[in-house]
């Protein structure tokens, strides 16, 4: 009796800890795409000095992140005058941010959950210059359904509820 005792506590301890290491897990996730979020900005606005103008985003649905990863740090460094890159934490052969994802033909900036990074400029963008986001860990974003009115989060989509935002 005594025994079942012990291994029921056991379980208990053991499952309170396994809760705890996912929640302090998902909190890290989350401050790293914060953080990469603060580094990618930093970087478009060096290009931005160098270039008086944001990089160039064509695409309407702010995806494609490997045009952004040629632009900071491709771009820049097999440029003309083979110039300094925007970024160097984008180097894939030192990615300690683990965010330079290959899957595809071109390398592409990934948030902690593996998810493209969320790029927007000129018109659609909410700030001033460009508006810089992720998906979150549901991997799903719904950039048609920014902006929202302000003090209207309730209404925003459920996909863009748990989005990462730089603005």
């Amino acid at each position: 009796m005594e025994l079942l005792v012990v291994v029921a506590i056991v379980v208990i301890l053991a499952g309170l800890v396994v809760t705890g290491v996912r929640y302090a897990s998902a909190k890290a996730a989350i401050e790293k795409a914060r953080n990469q979020l603060a580094l990618l900005e930093m970087g478009i606005e060096k290009y931005h000095q160098d270039h008086a103008s944001y990089p160039n985003y064509p695409s309407a649905s702010g995806r494609g992140s490997s045009r952004l990863y040629r632009e900071l740090y491709t771009g820049a460094i097999s440029g003309p005058d083979g110039g300094q890159a925007y970024l160097d934490e984008l180097d894939p052969a030192n990615d300690r941010q683990g965010w330079v994802g290959t899957g595809g033909k071109l390398p592409t900036i990934v948030d902690p959950w593996g998810t493209e990074y969320y790029y927007r400029m000129g018109q659609g963008a909410i700030n001033t210059g460009f508006d810089l986001w992720s998906a979150g860990p549901d991997g799903r974003s719904d950039p048609a359904a920014y902006p929202y009115a302000e003090g209207e989060e309730g209404t925003m989509p459920e996909e863009n509820r748990d989005d990462i935002r730089l603005w």
